[in-house]
């Protein structure tokens, strides 16, 4: 990790905990659009007639959202196939410095999506299933110490990815992107024109696309 990203990751820690006395609880979907600290006190259901089906559209800098342990999830449904879930919990969209922490979601087709947000979005502690993570023209994207289905990048470099564990049929997927990944376990690699640096870590099976 650079000195560079170092700093960035240490102030945002910073602004978590100096933000953490005057958090705002979050206690149904909506933008989020100033700079601050956000908790969840409970599990939070997104409705189906959310625009876009998105809990959470960040749309400012210097934001954490700490679930505290709580789901951020979309109605099941009984007998739905995986692939016909739907609902982002965390989109961040040209927005940087976003950290999300301590969640766990559920039956949504993207846990957490960054789009044109460099510095964008800092994960830690989280449990993600299925379309976990998606990173579209992002750079300097943090993942740290989570439990994830998928993680895909697009066109985004710089990346660091440190101790994450895949499970299940569980993928890391790389197309156009760089970055540095290191103890972390995943069930298969796809890359393509990408080029990463493995430091203890450990796959299955490994394609390029």
């Amino acid at each position: 990790m650079d000195r560079k990203q170092k700093g960035l990751i240490a102030g945002m820690f910073v602004l978590f905990l100096a933000g953490s006395s005057s958090a705002e609880i979050l206690n149904q979907c909506k933008n989020i659009t100033q700079a601050g600290t956000y908790v969840l006190e409970s599990d939070l259901e997104i409705h189906p007639s959310s625009i876009n089906e998105v809990c959470f559209r960040v749309k400012a800098a210097d934001v954490w959202i700490d679930c505290q342990g709580h789901a951020i999830y979309y109605p099941p449904g009984i007998g739905k196939p995986a692939w016909k879930w739907k609902g982002i919990a965390v989109h961040v969209l040209n927005a940087k410095r976003v950290g999300v922490r301590n969640c766990r979601f559920g039956y949504l087709s993207q846990g957490i999506a960054a789009y044109e947000s460099d510095y964008g979005v800092y994960v830690s502690n989280s449990y993600l299933t299925r379309l976990d993570f998606t990173s579209k023209n992002s750079d300097y994207i943090t993942l740290a110490s989570s439990l994830f289905k998928t993680i895909q990048f697009h066109h985004s470099h710089n990346a660091r990815v440190s101790d994450m564990r895949g499970f299940g049929n569980s993928w890391f997927k790389s197309l156009d992107s760089d970055g540095h990944a290191a103890n972390s376990y995943v069930k298969k690699v796809k890359i393509g024109n990408s080029s990463w640096t493995l430091e203890n870590v450990f796959f299955e099976e490994y394609e390029e696309w």
